[in-house]
């Protein structure tokens, strides 16, 4: 796995190396232990404990539990809900207000951080996999330490702040124990371990340029492209990709992705080769060129206008969809861009407007 090493710092929150670490090992007899507590204090015998390897196979052993082993329905009810319920008691946040701090600073950075930029790509993903495999639709029934800790971290302080010690001792034990995710059933509880490697960009999203981008333990892959969801194929077998794969792909994000993954010379060629319309230079002396595709793309039924530029802030080269795909020349496919707005100074992908008059092209570029 690619190591990335630039990344922006993750905010100094206890235990968030359980997340991020990859090296997490779960202990099974601390996992048994919690879950039994927990089960006897919501009033129910201790379940059959079962330990898989991923989040994808926690799914399919609750299906071979119903049809395989056929155990009545009321024993696979999820008990999901008086879980959470019991745990949200011991995430007090250092606020009088539990709603000042979801509008804080922290609580967005740990959001972003962690639950939209590593839980929820990871869920969506194994619920893909899942309908896949079984053709049945996946719900979010998985108590989950990410999930939690994009709330705020547990203080194992309960509102009258005099919490038994046992109960702090057991909490703190299970959910530190090393497990992904717990679903948690009236008759069974099923765990899966932490992935044993995870991979992120710079901007902390998932992301590996030349193998998986979350491994977990049973061998479950996921791949990603700087967030986005790819499939196995474009990072591993970069080579196949072909003119059918890239006009086939109809998510426009995913389109980037492939446009970044192969390069913009060998994107070009796949699409089939384009023609120059027109070619001319912004403020700063970059190049900037129109180009109309050769082939009919088989999505939009049309050739289709592709606008290269250059950022004169990174110096990064971009190939742009301009709206406008009537466009004659570089100025009106950029300025179709910013919906074709009179702007004065333009700074990256940020337009100053000025609304006494009209610009053909920007005074000021950077």
């Amino acid at each position: 796995m690619e190591n990335e090493n630039k990344m922006n710092p993750i905010p100094k929150v206890p235990w968030l190396e359980l997340l991020f670490s990859g090296r997490t090992q779960l202990d099974k007899d601390r996992a048994k232990t919690g879950v039994n507590w927990i089960y006897n204090h919501l009033g129910l015998l201790p379940p059959k404990i079962l330990f898989v390897g991923s989040p994808l196979a926690n799914r399919i052993e609750i299906l071979e539990i119903q049809k395989t082993y056929a155990y009545p329905e009321a024993s696979t009810k999820s008990i999901k809900d008086l879980v959470i319920k019991f745990f949200n008691k011991f995430f007090v946040v250092d606020f009088a207000d539990f709603g000042a701090f979801k509008n804080s600073l922290l609580f967005n950075d740990l959001y972003t951080k962690i639950d939209r930029l590593l839980y929820e790509p990871i869920r969506r993903q194994v619920e893909i996999s899942f309908c896949a495999k079984s053709g049945e639709v996946e719900q979010e029934i998985g108590v989950n330490l990410f999930k939690f800790l994009a709330h705020g971290e547990p203080t194992f302080e309960t509102i009258d702040g005099n919490p038994p010690k046992q109960e702090f001792t057991l909490v703190k034990d299970f959910l530190t124990s090393g497990f992904y995710e717990a679903i948690f059933l009236k008759e069974f509880c099923i765990i899966s371990e932490m992935p044993v490697g995870i991979a992120r960009d710079e901007n902390n999203r998932l992301h590996c340029a030349d193998s998986a981008a979350v491994v977990f333990k049973d061998g479950y892959k996921l791949f990603f492209w700087h967030g986005t969801a790819v499939p196995r194929d474009w990072i591993e077998r970069k080579e196949l990709i072909n003119w059918e794969v890239i006009h086939q792909e109809v998510n426009t994000e995913r389109r980037r992705c492939l446009l970044e993954i192969l390069g913009t010379e060998k994107y070009l060629k796949l699409t089939g080769g384009v023609t120059l319309v027109d070619a001319d230079f912004d403020a700063q002396g970059n190049e900037m060129k129109l180009f109309v595709s050769r082939k009919r793309d088989p999505f939009f039924g049309e050739k289709i206008q592709y606008l290269e530029v250059i950022c004169p802030s990174t110096g990064r080269r971009y190939i742009l969809y301009p709206p406008n795909q009537k466009s004659r020349n570089v100025w009106q496919a950029k300025a179709s861009t910013f919906k074709n707005q009179p702007i004065q100074i333009r700074h990256g992908d940020v337009g100053l407007l000025n609304l006494n008059k009209n610009f053909s092209k920007p005074s000021v570029e950077t």
